[in-house]
């Protein structure tokens, strides 16, 4: 069961260091906040006395003579020594005619299941959202971002003279918002229609995964041109009095490997050597061209209380051309961290770990 420095368990080693560190107990933990409360420096990883019980492991540590509890399932849990890599959350990579047959549910804004496929297809629609409802739902996600604003909603209408694009009657195609701030993060774009009827303005999401992998597959040397050419989105705000840039590639890997997009043509710019030039403007053509294309694009029109979230580094959003003249588009967009969801999503299966791991040591 132990060796110099480590000790075996159902099979896994942890070494004595580890174990100290990581131990759940209360003596090792902040009851109240779960922190460790101690660090490898204040503390000697020497054990004076290890039992290994059916469900439990206890260690007396030479500089301590209570002994630590520690739960074998806590332990089996948290193993490092020959644990499988961990699960890639679930995506399903979709294109117009994946979602031709059976598109992702509208749901129910007071239901669950949505945030399961938020995470599966990238964007998610919701229903039954009054407008009074809006903030207390987001607060319920997370904090809102104000990065464009010190208001928590952004105003999306037609507006004489509007600093943004957003802010006409003109189809906008696929994009990523805020590609133009420097220091972003991944993000979920909500867009909540307060009114919709006039003609055209539908909405449309890309799966930019799908589009980045088909590209991969057929010009592979124009997808890695342009996972190596930074160029540059700019936003010039006069109204706000704000020049934003932000020199990136538009497409990278992310740490499980996906291609996560920074994308946005309305704010593109590229500053290439002449030879350079042309062979960039193949490789953004041919993406352009995919995000463009009716058979990767899956195109609806929200009605009023509904609310369209979108995984802002994946999913790419749009929408067509529209006639203020015969109706209003009126929505109203906000921005909440994706780290928030995703923390949301994994709380219930961690607190019920750890909280096993807390309970060892008063049992």
């Amino acid at each position: 069961m132990t060796d110099s420095d480590f000790i075996t368990v159902d099979g896994r080693r942890f070494h004595h260091v580890w174990l100290r560190d990581n131990c759940p107990c209360a003596v090792c933990r902040d009851p109240s906040s779960y922190q460790k409360i101690h660090d490898p420096c204040e503390r000697a990883a020497i054990p004076a006395a290890i039992e290994l019980g059916p469900d439990r492991l206890e260690v007396t540590w030479s500089d301590d003579p209570r002994p630590h509890s520690i739960r074998r399932a806590w332990l089996i849990a948290n193993a490092y020594d020959g644990a499988a890599p961990a699960a890639a959350e679930e995506r399903v990579a979709w294109d117009a005619g994946t979602l031709a047959g059976s598109p992702p549910a509208v749901h129910d804004a007071e239901a669950g299941g949505w945030a399961d496929d938020l995470a599966r297809w990238g964007f998610v629609r919701l229903s039954g959202l009054p407008r009074s409802a809006l903030e207390s739902f987001v607060a319920s996600i997370g904090p809102i971002s104000h990065y464009i604003s010190p208001e928590p909603f952004i105003s999306i209408k037609v507006v004489p003279d509007g600093e943004d694009l957003g802010l006409s009657s003109h189809a906008l195609s696929p994009h990523t918002d805020l590609s133009y701030m420097p220091h972003m993060h991944p993000l979920i774009v909500g867009l909540y229609c307060v009114e919709n009827d006039a003609p055209g303005g539908e909405s449309i999401v890309v799966d930019g995964h799908r589009v980045a992998a088909d590209l991969e597959r057929e010009a592979p040397a124009e997808f890695a041109l342009l996972c190596r050419t930074p160029v540059t989105f700019r936003q010039f705000d006069p109204v706000a009095v704000y020049h934003f840039t932000r020199t990136t590639p538009i497409l990278r890997r992310d740490r499980q490997g996906a291609v996560a997009l920074t994308f946005s043509h309305k704010n593109f710019s590229v500053n290439l050597p002449f030879d350079e030039m042309g062979p960039f403007y193949r490789a953004y053509r041919g993406l352009l061209a995919k995000l463009k294309d009716p058979a990767y694009q899956h195109v609806f029109k929200l009605e009023a209380g509904q609310l369209l979230l979108v995984q802002n580094d994946r999913v790419l959003h749009g929408r067509r051309a529209f006639d203020p003249r015969l109706g209003s588009r009126h929505f109203e967009a906000f921005h909440v961290s994706w780290d928030y969801l995703a923390a949301r999503r994994g709380f219930a299966a961690r607190a019920a770990l750890e909280g096993a791991g807390a309970r060892s040591a008063a049992t």
